[in-house]
C-alpha cells in the first residue's frame, strides 16, 4: 500500500547510514572548521542576568548570576577561534551553575554551522539550545537537568527574558533538522524535555530520535512547519472538541500549519516517576513510531498510583500516522488508568506490532483514534480504543 511503501522505505533508507559515517558526513559538513574545547571567546554577547563563564579542560563552567527565576541569553557565534559556536564532544563536560531550578540559560548558536552535542550538559536549572542550521545529539551525549530543551526553531529575546504562558517559536530560514540519539534526563518532579525540529516543508525529515533515552515530567516531541507555540500553564485539545463531549486528549504544542516528518524507533520516552503518570505530546505532520528490524518506540506515561496522558498528532495530509513497532503505556496498576489520544489529518496506519496499554485498577483509562481512515494489523489495545470518524 502507498503509506507501507513510501513511509517505510523512507524510515529504513533514513537509518541505513551507520553512526560512524553520520560522523564523517559531519565533520566533512563543517569542513573548514578547525573544532575543539567549548571556547568562551566565541561568545558574541549575552543578555538578561549576568553569566561568567571559566575551564578546566574538560570540563566548561558557566554559572548565571542573579534571583532563583533568573533568564540569560548567550549568542555563540564564529571569532575565528576553535570550535564555533556551540558544541559538546564525546568526553567534554559543560557544566551549568544556576540559582534555581527555575532559571533559565539559552544558548543560541549562530555561528552558521550545526551544533553537535556528543558530550555531557549538567544543569540544575533549565538549559535551551536554539540552532536554526541545525543540531546533532549523538549517542555519547549524557544531559540531565531540571529542564531541557533544543530547537531548530527560533524565540524572540524579549519572548524568553519575558515570559508569558503561551511560547512561540519560528524557523527564521528554511528549516534543519534535529537529530537526537543519547540520553536526555529532566526532572520527574516538574520538569521538561522539549525537542522541535522542522520547517524545511511537508515531506522534509524535522525531527528524529532514534537510539535515545528521554525522561522527564513532561516531553514534548514537535515537527512543525510553522510558529509553533507551546503552553506549559493551559492545554490545546488533541481531538476536536465537535465530535467528542467533552474533548479528549489535551496536548500543550499546538501549530496552525501541516508539519513536517518525525520518526522516533529504539528509544525510551518516559513521563512518569513510578508513582504517577506525566504527559508526552508528539507533533508532526507525518508521525512514524518504531520500525521494524530496526527498534521500538516506547512512549511511557504509566503511573502506580496513577496514569498520565499520550498524544500524538500527525496534521499532513500525505500519511499521518504510522505505527510499526510502537509500545504506549498510559497504564497503571493501582490507581486510574490514562488517556491515550492519537489525531490524524490523512490516515492512521497500524502494522500489527503495536501494543497499547491505558488499562487501570480503580478505572479503566480510555484511548481515541480520530483519522478519516484507518488500517489496522490487529495490535494489541487494552482497553479497546475507541475510533472516531473526522
Amino acid at each position: 500500500m502507498k503509506w507501507s511503501a513510501i513511509g517505510r522505505s523512507l524510515s529504513v533508507a533514513k537509518k541505513a547510514l551507520p553512526g560512524w559515517l553520520l560522523g564523517v558526513v559531519l565533520w566533512i559538513g563543517l569542513a573548514g572548521k578547525s573544532y575543539a574545547f567549548l571556547n568562551a571567546n566565541n561568545v558574541v554577547n549575552t543578555s538578561g542576568a549576568p553569566v561568567s563563564f571559566s575551564s578546566s579542560f574538560p570540563t566548561f563552567v558557566v554559572t548565571q548570576s542573579g534571583s532563583p527565576n533568573a533568564r540569560s541569553i548567550i549568542n555563540w557565534g564564529d571569532n575565528g577561534f576553535p570550535s564555533p559556536g556551540f558544541n559538546i564532544f564525546s568526553g567534554e563536560t559543560v557544566q551549568f551553575n544556576q540559582p534555581g531550578q527555575r532559571a533559565a540559560i539559552l544558548n543560541r548558536d549562530i555561528s552558521g554551522f550545526g551544533s553537535f552535542i556528543d558530550g555531557t550538559i549538567n544543569a540544575n536549572g533549565q538549559v535551551y539550545v536554539i540552532n536554526t542550521v541545525g543540531i546533532t545529539i549523538g549517542a555519547h551525549a549524557v544531559i540531565t537537568a531540571f529542564s531541557f530543551g533544543a530547537s531548530t526553531f527560533d524565540i524572540s529575546d524579549n519572548d524568553f527574558l519575558t515570559p508569558g504562558p503561551v511560547v512561540k517559536l519560528f524557523a527564521p530560514g528554511g528549516g534543519a533538522t534535529l537529530t537526537v540519539s543519547g540520553t536526555i534526563n529532566g526532572s520527574n518532579s516538574g520538569g521538561h524535555v522539549v525537542l522541535i525540529g522542522g520547517g524545511g516543508g511537508t515531506g522534509s525529515l524535522g525531527l528524529d530520535i532514534s537510539g535515545a533515552t528521554i525522561d522527564a515530567s513532561y516531553v514534548g516531541l514537535a515537527a512543525p512547519n510553522g510558529p509553533l507555540f507551546i503552553n506549559l500553564v493551559g492545554t490545546y485539545p488533541v481531538l476536536d472538541p465537535n465530535l467528542v463531549s467533552p474533548p479528549v486528549g489535551n496536548t500543550h504544542l499546538k501549530t496552525q500549519f501541516p508539519g513536517t516528518e518525525l520518526f522516533i524507533d529504539n528509544s525510551t520516552i518516559t513521563a512518569s516517576n513510578g508513582f504517577t503518570g506525566g504527559q508526552i505530546d508528539v507533533l508532526g505532520g507525518d508521525v512514524f513510531l518504531g520500525t521494524a528490524g530496526i527498534g521500538t518506540a516506547s512512549l511511557i506515561a504509566d503511573g502506580s498510583a496513577g496514569a498520565g496522558a499520550i498524544n500524538i498528532v500527525g496534521n499532513s495530509p500525505n500519511v499521518g500516522v504510522s505505527l510499526d513497532d510502537a509500545f504506549l503505556d498510559a497504564s497503571s496498576n493501582f490507581g486510574k488508568g490514562g488517556t491515550i489520544a492519537i489525531r490524524s489529518a490523512f490516515g492512521y496506519f497500524d502494522t500489527g506490532s503495536t501494543f497499547v496499554f491505558a488499562t487501570g485498577f480503580s478505572t479503566q483509562g480510555q484511548t481515541f483514534i480520530e483519522a478519516p481512515f484507518v488500517v489496522d494489523g490487529n495490535g494489541f489495545y487494552s482497553p479497546s480504543p475507541t475510533f472516531i470518524s473526522p
